[in-house]
């Protein structure tokens, strides 16, 4: 079946899928990578809380930490990654929260954090 012109791969929504818990669930559109890196962020309000990435991916992090910033917050991301000479700092919004900490998406990034990231993604395993 062909798609309209209009309709391209990346206007196409993925289609949600039911986990055994019969919570709704969208595919990652990026893999996640296994990493143990130090972070912290800072929120809209000037908060500043630590906590450690455990999985990375192009699109974002997976942030174990105590604090809990509002869902849909903007937050100024600071990640220490082996892959680039200085701190990586970045906007994210926060796109969820658990017990163990905050999903975040990554907002614009400029070209060294990109290629920083696509070589720390070489050198890590995927979860």
């Amino acid at each position: 079946m062909e798609r309209p012109e209009s309709e391209s791969p990346e206007s196409t929504p993925r289609r949600m899928y039911r986990t055994r818990s019969g919570r709704l669930r969208v595919p990652r559109a990026n893999a996640r990578h296994a990493v143990d890196l130090g972070a912290s962020f800072q929120s809209e309000d000037g908060t500043l809380s630590t906590g450690r990435v455990v999985n990375i991916s192009i699109g974002g992090v997976f942030l174990e930490t105590a604090s809990r910033p509002t869902f849909g917050a903007t937050v100024r991301l600071t990640v220490e990654l082996p892959t680039l000479a200085y701190p990586l700092r970045i906007n994210a919004t926060v796109r969820w929260l658990d017990a163990n900490g905050v999903g975040l998406q990554f907002g614009l990034m400029g070209a060294r954090e990109t290629h920083a990231l696509t070589e720390l993604f070489r050198i890590t395993p995927t979860v």
